[in-house]
């Protein structure tokens, strides 16, 4: 089963790397319409379109931020020993579905199953926090139980 968490944080860390490659990309790219943008002619219309295309890179800065900090806590919980209760790190089987809480990305795919990755802070993530197996939690209505933590 450590092989499994071994592969689920892969596929997290990935996923986080790529989409750090995908904002260097867009970056370039208004760069480049920021460039445009000053060869064209003067005037408002001109300032206001400098003005969209600033306000998209700040966007995308932020974004790398928050996906720069995710890999950071993506690597602060790696080789973490399996525990009795649910913590940052944890791969969690429930009666609804598997978990891997550590960061928000894409699902892995084991066996025709996906196991979600979530971050500890999101709603589910925040109830999963601290179970056992065995123990059960209500969410959306659905009683879950803890069937597993590795």
């Amino acid at each position: 089963m450590e092989a499994l968490k071994s592969a689920v944080f892969t596929h997290c860390e990935s996923f986080l790397r790529q989409k750090a490659n995908d904002y260097l990309v867009q970056d370039q790219s208004l760069l480049e319409a920021l460039d445009s943008e000053g060869k064209s002619s003067a005037g408002d219309k001109h300032e206001t379109g400098r003005a969209m295309i600033q306000l998209e890179r700040e966007k995308l800065a932020q974004q790398r931020e928050r996906n720069d900090q995710d890999l950071k806590t993506l690597g602060s919980l790696k080789n973490r020993a399996t525990i009795a209760q649910i913590a940052p790190g944890a791969l969690v089987h429930t009666s609804l579905a598997s978990y891997f809480l550590a960061v928000p990305a894409d699902a892995f795919s084991h066996q025709q199953k996906n196991i979600y990755c979530i971050s500890p802070q999101s709603p589910i993530g925040q109830l999963l926090l601290g179970k056992k197996p065995g123990e059960s939690f209500s969410f959306r209505g659905n009683e879950i139980k803890v069937l597993e933590v590795i």
